[in-house]
């Protein structure tokens, strides 16, 4: 849905829901999570999505939540939470 264009149905704020339905069924399961990559993943996925839909705020608060469950997630860290941080001024 993200990638799709609007004209063949696509939906970049529909996506974003079904990501963040992702996200409770991996958060079903607390210990399943941990070191888990791909919940990860989606978290960048969720945070980027939330940036290029103009919702800055919602992106930082999942970059936020990436490095307290992932503190050593250098490109989030070093990269994209910064640069985000930095648009956000």
């Amino acid at each position: 849905m993200y990638y799709m264009p609007e004209t063949f149905g696509g939906s970049k704020t529909e996506a974003i829901t079904n990501y963040k339905k992702a996200e409770r069924l991996f958060e079903s399961n607390p210990e399943g999570i941990k070191q888990d990559w791909n919940y990860l993943g989606l978290l960048i996925t969720i945070a980027n999505a939330c940036k290029e839909t103009n919702k800055p705020g919602e992106a930082k608060a999942y970059y936020e939540k990436l490095l307290n469950t992932e503190p050593a997630m250098l490109w989030v860290k070093n990269e994209l939470y910064p640069q985000l941080l930095k648009e956000m001024k």
